[in-house]
């Protein structure tokens, strides 16, 4: 995912995952380098995330930054986004150490 999800980029975030939407394979999303969030990007998400829930298409987080699951939680999309379950993005060199 680009690391701006404000307002603005919504529409282009809606039309790039609904070419997923009904792709069978497994999809891990990468939201790693997300940086910033607004509420719109974030129900497009949860749109997207429900219809391949819905038609049993497996869904992960490949990786998940701080700013995407702050505003997930704070919107109480941590269950329909599956954010739980999603590995943290480390932030410094030390946490990246196994």
């Amino acid at each position: 995912m680009q690391s701006d999800l404000g307002i603005e980029s919504s529409a282009g975030l809606k039309d790039m995952l609904a070419a997923h939407v009904a792709v069978d394979a497994p999809i891990a999303v990468d939201a790693a380098s997300v940086q910033r969030v607004h509420t719109a990007s974030l129900q497009v998400l949860a749109a997207w995330w429900q219809a391949r829930s819905l038609h049993a298409r497996e869904t992960r987080w490949a990786d998940i930054g701080e700013p995407l699951r702050t505003a997930a939680r704070t919107l109480g999309l941590e269950r329909t986004l599956a954010i739980a379950d999603a590995p943290a993005h480390p932030t410094s060199p030390m946490e990246r150490t196994p």
